[in-house]
């Protein structure tokens, strides 16, 4: 371990735990969560977040609360304009083409 106070703060399992969290993350999709006030840099939001999360700006103190389902990226077919009927009618063209 490289920080020399981190061993009277963790435990050999939290020590363990923190480490297979971070290897757990490796090739995820990240996005920056960004103060609603300042727009400072608060953190980071992988792609398997999930719930809701508080947490206080460092810049600017305001403490704001983030639902990480407004984070996700919308897939194909779940745009407000397209409706499911377009999306039907576009299968069965397809198939019957």
């Amino acid at each position: 371990m490289s920080n020399p106070y981190a061993d009277w703060y963790l435990s050999e399992e939290k020590r363990i735990l923190a480490e297979q969290a971070a290897s757990e993350v490796d090739g995820m999709v990240e996005r920056a969560l960004r103060c609603p006030h300042c727009a400072h840099m608060a953190g980071v939001v992988y792609e398997d977040a999930k719930g809701h999360f508080t947490t206080k700006c460092m810049k600017c103190k305001q403490v704001f609360t983030v639902n990480f389902e407004h984070f996700r990226r919308p897939r194909f077919g779940t745009h407000p304009w397209i409706s499911l009927d377009i999306l039907l009618a576009y299968n069965d063209n397809a198939l019957t083409a």
